[in-house]
């Protein structure tokens, strides 16, 4: 049989740099959409307005989504890493007991 050993460390790091990538994300985003275009005084220039508006509400909904799919993501490796240390914890206190006799 294969064993099977997950490297919690490893996990945590890796879930702490998926969260601190999806918040740089946003953050960066959050700037750059900030810093809306000048735009003329001519019809063609509001038509242009308002298509960008559009885009850039998508584009917020979409960075957005997968800012949080990466933060559970983080979650769920930080979950998963203390599972597994629990886990081992428990396994090596029952196999103290049994190897003490208690």
């Amino acid at each position: 049989m294969t064993e099977l050993k997950f490297d919690t460390r490893a996990l945590r790091v890796g879930a702490d740099e998926l969260s601190t990538t999806a918040d740089d994300l946003r953050s960066q985003f959050a700037d750059t959409a900030a810093s809306a275009p000048a735009w003329g005084e001519d019809d063609v220039s509001a038509l242009c307005q308002m298509a960008y508006e559009a885009i850039v509400q998508v584009v917020t909904e979409s960075i957005e989504g997968v800012g949080e799919g990466w933060g559970e993501h983080a979650e769920l490796l930080q979950a998963a890493a203390d599972l597994y240390d629990a886990t081992e914890q428990q396994n090596v206190s029952l196999g103290s007991t049994m190897v003490g006799g208690e």
